[in-house]
């Protein structure tokens, strides 16, 4: 057969024979009868597809296939040369300094292959080629069924008389080598190793046994019973007999299949478990301790070690086996670990369990972390561990409770409670894991463990321990991570880890060693943060995401007391904004030991906070943050005999007119001039006008951008006239989509203004009219203005209505009254998705009312409506059916009933858990540069982009990108939010790579705009990640409404 695929392959498609048709039919028919009962069993034709698509992982003779084969020679012929060129190029480039590995080396090959001219050829062919030979197939199809089922059983019968002559030949002793052995002889074999025979008989067996394939003994009929021997064997008293078992064991495990190396790994494990289990059996206790020179400990450790090699490597290989073999492992696994004291104690209540043999070779349980690294089998792992082996799953009422500092310490004579917390522990730090993904974190908080994880990571934090073996880093992406969300950072509260980041900041800031302080005052600080306390504040800067800090001040108060100690230190978030953001009275002031040092590290704090608009909002809501800075400068202000002269321009001046500017003006790049931090040379130090009310001085606004040319177009006539008369199948959508591609990449600016809104208006129209791209399932809804004006909007949305209404008046897109339409506009948003929502018992604030944020994406529709109420009411609503309207529009899920329940009370959004975490898998594989430099720095990806997204980009592009930005989601698909902060990144690599060295690259991305970023610059590019990464996205977005497993 194999010369035949070969000839094929070499045959031009374009004179593709009968013979050639004949032999790829056989070729199929073989395929199809294999995977007949699979296909058969199918409840519908897509799980059947599903079935064809994962063959590989499920079929163990997958490769054996003839047609596989012929698929992979045919691949080889057409596409090997193209495949040699791109590798040297490649390798080339590398030599030359301007590659980055090995997996950048296959992703780059992969790509060009796939755009070569060669693939497009050789996937037409064969797609032609195929649907010929199906076509011909299914003619005649139960016909050759059956002939073949006859052909295959002679052939059956004549392969097996060819392996009895071949064999006939073979020396019948069981003294000699052998290259395969015949049924008979593995029957001897078995006989032979039966307890009742000799002891040389036996020996002379096992040493057979030794030299045999492990293929043939595992596939002979008599494998149950040679099984039972084997197990007998590995406790017989004479070590050379169970020693022997355990070199064919070995040989099995590292020249066999998983199907076959199973079994000899639960006969095994079954061997060991019945050994702890009988009280006949030599098990050291804990006060005697284990003897490694005792040759029973000696034979029990080697049968350890055994077992643990192989659990350590057969991650690597059980996902191309079925799902049963490597449950199969892992459960007899967990049986033989949940052999404990009380199935003992009959026998005596102080031997060691296998769980300390375990420890004692895999100290760090290198295996564990193994197993729980990939979802595969994670997910069993987890499941087991919950149904069936809890008293091993890191459960509050059957486990010692990670000691956290200043607790009590466990008596130093209770060993066994030691050595059970030491594995406990071990088992929180494979559970740390996690925590470094955005996703793994839900599945964390979904566990119920994500508290005690959180109280192990603090107290090694305390005691300077490295956390987890992937954390090179201190511990800066967990923290992060859990920072992004609302569970998170309430468990970095209750642990006790924020009120450390806070002592320690200010013992640094503001304390110091009494010694140090009274004998050596330190110099006074160069730069406006002092290196000392650089680390503390970016440490604040990564805990304080939106999330974060509304979990931790959310409807609190400032102390604002009469009076402070100067040996009072702040303990919490709230105490931080007292004490050194919101310094409104003398006694604070007098608090601090260096008041000016102190302030500005507060003011660059509150800054880089109120790049997240959420932020921002709060805290201006709560505290009156921009009248606070506008009362400190007025201070600032040089009194004369005339009345208030200049302002006095120090530190403090510059960084609160910074700020002020900062919080009260909306905008992008190009949009907004921010004042510099900075004086200059010469006689003008400081060209920029401070103020002490508002509105603010006309330099800080650049000119009011002009309405754009809506002069037609030829493309964009065509897209309006297609979007005018949908005809409402698949090829008009993808139709839509191409026209629009090209507009936004040849000429982007005419996709604006009123044009925008009636595209996105009728292209949503027409998908909510569809029933094939409906996600959401919702009901009527009709609320007069009367009823909904009776709703009171909170503080958070009225100073959102404000800035909204402020810089749709900047943009010219609003007019005067705008503020009532916005209003409504919100009013109806929240009662209408309030008909979606259920009802949470938590003790998340998050949860506690209605959603926490302002609506920025409600608001950049009214925007892009020039505030047409109506027509922004309308266009939401059908919105809301379509599955993008998730990622979009935040609020749109908030506490929904389309979510599953632990999904609703884990307070986590699925832009974070999906949209996030998938930026951050394709960040690592597109750009490992970027993706390094955020490790490097203790941040996350996943919690820029939270910002980035939930705000829709307000004051990170210009007006016109954050349209691009909306429309370019809506017409190609949920996924392009992804690739879309994946471009940005691309677009940043060197700006991050630089402030990676500086140590500010979290303060960069959150304080600097995106400048010279365009989506249409980058909308091929975007293209490209979609032809890889689609099927995978966006299987995944549309599983946010199933339980998470």
């Amino acid at each position: 057969m194999h010369s035949y695929n070969t000839s094929i392959c070499s045959t031009q498609m374009s004179h593709f024979s009968c013979e050639d048709e004949a032999l790829l039919q056989s070729m199929l028919r073989q395929l199809l009868q294999s995977v007949k009962e699979k296909i058969t069993g199918a409840p519908s034709v897509e799980c059947a597809e599903e079935i064809l698509l994962h063959l590989e992982e499920t079929d163990e003779n997958f490769h054996n296939y003839e047609f596989v084969k012929y698929l992979r020679q045919y691949l080889c012929s057409t596409l090997g040369t193209v495949i040699e060129e791109e590798t040297e190029k490649c390798i080339s480039a590398q030599n030359q300094g301007e590659g980055s590995g090995y997996d950048t080396l296959v992703q780059h090959v992969t790509k060009k292959t796939r755009e070569s001219k060669e693939y497009r050829e050789m996937m037409y062919s064969l797609k032609n080629v195929m649907m010929v030979v199906v076509e011909s197939l299914i003619n005649k199809f139960e016909e050759d069924q059956m002939r073949n089922k006859e052909m295959h059983r002679k052939t059956k019968k004549e392969h097996n008389a060819y392996n009895t002559d071949n064999c006939s030949d073979s020396d019948s002793s069981f003294n000699q080598s052998y290259t395969f052995m015949t049924q008979e002889q593995l029957q001897l074999l078995v006989e032979r190793l039966d307890p009742a025979q000799p002891k040389e008989v036996r020996q002379e067996a096992v040493q057979t046994l030794c030299s045999a394939p492990p293929s043939d003994v595992l596939n002979c009929e008599s494998w149950p019973n040679l099984r039972k021997h084997l197990t007998v064997c590995l406790s017989d008293p004479d070590s050379m007999l169970s020693d022997k078992i355990l070199r064919f064991y070995a040989k099995t495990f590292s020249s066999s299949p998983l199907n076959m190396t199973r079994e000899v790994y639960t006969s095994l494990v079954k061997h060991l478990e019945l050994y702890f289990l009988c009280g006949e059996n030599f098990v050291p206790t804990i006060s005697d301790g284990v003897d490694i020179t005792n040759p029973e400990i000696i034979r029990l450790l080697k049968k350890v070690r055994l077992l643990n090699e192989y659990q350590r490597e057969v991650p690597s290989f059980w996902i191309r086996h079925p799902e049963k073999y490597m449950e199969e492992i892992v459960e007899t696994t967990l049986m033989l670990l949940s052999v404990n004291c009380e199935q003992r104690y009959r026998v005596s209540p102080k031997l060691l369990d296998p769980v300390y043999f375990f420890a004692l070779l895999d100290i760090k349980a290198v295996w564990f972390q193994k197993w729980m690294h990939a979802n595969y089998s994670r997910t069993v792992v987890l499941r087991l561990l919950e149904n069936k082996y809890k008293s091993l799953a890191s459960l509050l009422s059957e486990r010692i409770p990670t000691p956290v500092p200043g607790g009590d310490a466990i008596s130093s004579g209770n060993q066994e409670s030691q050595n059970i917390m030491i594995w406990e522990e071990t088992l929180l730090d494979d559970l740390l894991h996690f925590a470094a993904t955005p996703k793994g974190l839900l599945l964390l908080q979904n566990t119920g463990a994500l508290n005690e994880c959180v109280n192990f990571m603090f107290s090694r934090f305390s005691k300077k321990i490295q956390v987890s073996g992937c954390e090179r880093f201190d511990y800066g992406v967990m923290i992060t991570q859990m920072a992004a969300t609302s569970p998170g950072a309430v468990a970095l509260q209750h642990s006790g880890f924020i009120k450390a980041i806070i002592t320690e900041l200010w013992a640094v800031l503001e304390c110091g060693r009494d010694d140090l302080r009274v004998n050596h005052p330190s110099s006074t600080p160069v730069d406006p943060i002092d290196r000392s306390c650089q680390k503390s504040f970016l440490v604040l800067v990564n805990l304080l995401s939106y999330p974060a800090i509304y979990e931790l001040i959310g409807n609190q108060e400032l102390p604002n007391k009469p009076e402070y100690s100067l040996r009072e230190v702040p303990t919490n978030v709230i105490d931080v904004i007292d004490r050194l953001i919101i310094l409104n009275s003398e006694a604070k002031i007098h608090s601090l030991f260096s008041y000016e040092q102190s302030h500005i590290f507060g003011l660059r704090l509150l800054s880089v906070l109120c790049c997240d608009l959420g932020t921002l909002i709060l805290l201006e809501s709560q505290y009156k943050v921009s009248q606070v800075l506008l009362n400190a400068q007025k201070g600032n202000v040089i009194e004369t005999s005339e009345g208030p002269g200049n302002f006095i321009i120090d530190g403090l001046s510059i960084e609160r007119n910074h700020v002020l500017v900062r919080i009260n003006l909306m905008g992008g790049p190009t949009e907004r001039i921010l004042p510099q931090r900075v004086l200059n040379q010469g006689t003008d130090p400081y060209p920029w006008p401070m103020f002490s009310s508002y509105p603010l001085p006309q330099c800080y606004l650049s000119d009011a951008p002009r309405k754009a040319d809506v002069r037609q177009d030829n493309d964009l006539s065509k897209l309006l006239a297609s979007l005018k008369n949908p005809d409402k199948q698949l090829a008009w959508i993808e139709n839509c989509r191409r026209q629009f591609c090209k507009i936004m990449k040849t000429k982007p600016d005419v996709i604006n203004g009123t044009i925008l809104a009636e595209i996105i208006e009728k292209f949503v129209l027409h998908l909510s009219e569809n029933p094939s791209e409906c996600y959401f399932s919702i009901g009527e809804y009709e609320a007069a203005d009367v009823s909904v004006k009776k709703e009171s909007l909170s503080s958070v949305q009225q100073l959102g209505i404000e800035m909204t209404v402020r810089y749709g008046k900047y943009l010219n897109l609003l007019k005067d009254g705008a503020e009532n339409d916005l209003c409504l506009v919100l009013m109806h948003c929240d009662k209408f998705l309030k008909q979606q929502q259920t009802s949470v018992k938590s003790s998340l604030r998050c949860l506690q009312e209605g959603y926490i944020g302002y609506d920025w994406f409600a608001s950049s529709v009214f925007l892009i409506m020039s505030g047409d109420r109506e027509r922004t009411l309308t266009f939401l609503q059908q919105f809301s059916n379509l599955l993008i309207s998730a990622f979009l529009w935040l609020p749109r899920l908030h506490v929904s009933l389309h979510l599953p329940i632990e999904t609703v009370e884990s307070g986590i959004h699925p832009v974070y858990f999906c949209s996030a975490h998938y930026i951050e898998m394709l960040l690592k594989a597109e750009l490992p540069l970027v993706f390094s430099a955020f490790h490097m720095s203790g941040f996350t990806p996943s919690q820029i982009c939270q910002q980035w997204l939930s705000q829709c980009f307000w004051n990170y592009l210009d007006w016109s990108e954050i349209c691009h930005y909306i429309v370019t989601c809506i017409f190609l698909g949920p996924d392009y939010q992804i690739y879309m902060c994946i471009s940005v990144f691309k677009h940043l690599q060197q700006n991050i790579l630089q402030h990676t060295q500086t140590e500010d690259l979290q303060v960069f991305l959150k304080e600097e705009a995106l400048h010279r970023f365009r989506v249409s610059d980058y909308l091929e590019y975007m293209e490209s990640l979609e032809s890889t990464y689609r099927p995978v996205l966006l299987r995944e977005m549309r599983n946010i409404r199933m339980q998470s497993t």
